[in-house]
């Protein structure tokens, strides 16, 4: 049979960008404004293990564990075409981040200058933000961080907001307990997941990953595509609409609480909260897949 050239395209990129992952080291370069504020070396953790969880989600998106396949079903919809898309995803993360990225790190936006209520002037790139589309500064308060072209920004409110929910900035401190009852969003909301959220913005071979909006309820109006309940909700609708949209596939959030969830690799978190995956329950998952495959009735 032959393969189709795009088939055969996205195999020799994933090969190939495999071996840009194994072959270089984690390269960041950040601003002196991270080094005054003391959070370099934080921020060095965060981006290495938010380029390993975008790893390990390659790795694992096309595993047959029940929980894996929930968590993709839960948030974009698991079809093959939607599985391998994700994965080109967090192919493109864990190699093109790691590899000389095409972007530095800010830990304040004080380059940005407001030029009235709408409109602002970016110092660095001299040129003018907010006249053909909405832009949120740091000093708003709004914003944990944002992507403006090769910057990467993010804000102190980030860090004032992790101390308050007593969120850990990275995903260490996690590793080491049991995260039952823990909800996804949690987990995005570390300084990991922050940055991956972001990194999945400055893809420039993905440009269109954005911060999806999304109808929740009838008659609510649209909101934007955060947390899990919301991610769900895009991928609801994308599988509703005839033919199926991509809308979830193109959300930076969806993708970023999909690589988290499966960083964690004994828990389900399909409905949002963390549910620990019993042995036993793992067995009967690859036994049921065993006799399908081998067309023996499951018990």
């Amino acid at each position: 049979m032959q393969i189709p050239l795009l088939a055969r395209f996205r195999r020799h990129s994933m090969l190939l960008l495999l071996w840009i992952v194994a072959s270089y080291a984690y390269s960041i370069d950040m601003d002196q404004s991270c080094v005054t504020y003391g959070i370099d070396g934080l921020i060095q953790r965060a981006y290495d293990e938010a380029i390993d969880v975008a790893q390990n989600a390659l790795e694992l998106h096309q595993s047959p564990d029940l929980h894996v396949r929930r968590l993709f079903a839960s948030l974009i919809g698991d079809t093959p075409s939607r599985v391998q898309d994700a994965g080109f995803s967090f192919m493109s993360v864990a190699a093109y981040a790691k590899d000389q990225p095409d972007f530095s790190i800010y830990c304040n936006d004080n380059f940005i200058t407001p030029l009235n209520n709408e409109v602002y002037f970016n110092s660095i790139t001299q040129s003018v933000l907010g006249v053909t589309s909405p832009f949120a500064p740091c000093d708003g308060g709004k914003s944990a961080a944002y992507v403006l072209g090769a910057q990467l920004v993010i804000c102190p409110a980030l860090f004032k907001r992790s101390a308050a929910a007593a969120v850990p900035t990275t995903l260490r401190p996690l590793m080491s307990v049991d995260v039952t009852g823990y909800s996804l969003d949690h987990m995005v909301y570390t300084l990991t997941g922050t940055l991956l959220h972001e990194l999945f913005h400055t893809l420039l071979q993905i440009p269109h990953i954005i911060d999806q909006s999304v109808e929740t309820l009838p008659g609510m109006g649209p909101a934007g595509a955060y947390g899990f309940i919301n991610c769900w909700y895009l991928a609801y609708h994308d599988m509703q609409n005839t033919p199926p949209t991509t809308l979830a596939l193109e959300n930076a959030d969806t993708l970023a609480s999909l690589a988290l969830g499966l960083w964690f690799k004994d828990y389900d978190f399909s409905t949002g909260v963390a549910r620990r995956v019993q042995a036993q329950a793992k067995r009967r998952t690859r036994r049921i897949q065993r006799e399908e495959r081998y067309g023996i009735a499951a018990s």
